[in-house]
């Protein structure tokens, strides 16, 4: 007999900002004071300075995965566009643009729960669950995750790019491109 899965996560006070989780990157963050770089900042800088020393890049560090799977990112939109939502909301909203069952809806917001982008609290029977992120601060995580990522592990190609595609627009001139 399988045992009861567990819980979908910790319960927060409240929603919104001030709500703690008891994870080990939440700890690593606290005692960092609040930047969560360790080992991946060091080994994103030991790269760079191999990379400009032989010109060999350490492909890995492209393999950034995603944050949000396509379904992930539907759900996270109906949370943010609502405020609130219950399995229900979610899985009636997304029923008109697919074929999608109860529970996947349920599994999603469980894994979104996971990755601490929405928290819930109990009313009654039912689960509410809210953004524990706005869509702005996010899009903005992820942007500079990226940019940091790219400039970290690949600065001349990096830097290149940025270049060409801003200087198309007009809006890039006169940079100093040593690196």
């Amino acid at each position: 007999m399988r045992s009861p899965s567990p819980r979908p996560g910790p319960v927060p006070p409240l929603f919104g900002r001030g709500v703690e989780f008891n994870t080990r990157t939440e700890k690593r963050r606290q005692r960092s004071g609040g930047a969560d770089r360790g080992k991946s900042q060091r080994s994103s800088k030991l790269m760079s300075s191999r990379a400009e020393n032989t010109n060999e890049y350490d492909l890995r560090l492209l393999s950034m995965g995603r944050a949000l799977g396509p379904l992930e990112a539907d759900v996270m939109e109906i949370v943010w566009n609502s405020g609130q939502a219950t399995v229900r909301d979610v899985y009636e909203l997304l029923l008109g643009k697919r074929q999608i069952a109860y529970t996947t809806v349920l599994t999603i917001l469980r894994n979104l729960t996971r990755k601490q982008m929405v928290c819930w609290r109990r009313e009654g029977k039912t689960y509410v669950y809210c953004a524990t992120i706005g869509k702005d601060e996010f899009v903005r995580s992820r942007v500079e995750h990226i940019v940091d990522v790219l400039l970290d592990g690949f600065p001349k190609p990096t830097v290149s790019r940025f270049q060409q595609r801003l200087g198309q627009k007009g809006e890039f001139t006169n940079v100093d491109t040593t690196i």
